[in-house]
């Protein structure tokens, strides 16, 4: 049982005040949750919607104009529908997640030292930038292989 309103409903209530707004031409002052323990939860509007314009502004954003996206495991790759289809994209790309054992961590530090690629990573015979030379020694032999 809910004691307390969940912050996704109170982003989704901001959104409603504002269309609602839109259509009547005035802005409610309050939102109204009943909870889990039958009481209801007034919320003041002016409270919340600051935050909740600004993140729907962030997600219109990215919905404009979403930019590129990779593929990048996680811990539920094994459970995903998608997985085959990340294996074969990170093949084709000669990803740097195909290296054994690289976190996720080192491929952001190798790729701003401009490897983006095993082939590159094992032919790197330099420090790389917040990268411990062990772990690069590491990563350049894995590769390799």
């Amino acid at each position: 049982m809910k004691r307390r309103p969940r912050p996704k409903h109170v982003l989704q209530l901001v959104l409603y005040s504002d269309l609602l707004t839109e259509v009547q031409g005035v802005a409610p002052e309050f939102t109204h949750v009943e909870l889990g323990t039958g009481e209801r939860a007034t919320l003041r509007l002016a409270d919340y919607a600051y935050y909740a314009r600004a993140a729907r502004a962030r997600l219109e954003g990215f919905v404009a104009d979403p930019g590129p996206t990779r593929p990048v495991p996680c811990a539920d790759c094994s459970f995903c529908r998608c997985a085959e289809r990340c294996e074969s994209v990170w093949q084709v790309e000669d990803s740097l997640f195909n290296v054994a054992n690289i976190s996720r961590t080192q491929v952001e530090k190798l790729e701003a030292a401009g490897v983006t690629t095993m082939a590159v990573l094992a032919s790197v015979d330099h420090p790389v930038g917040g990268m411990a030379e062990n772990i690069r020694l590491r990563l350049v032999t894995q590769a390799r292989m």
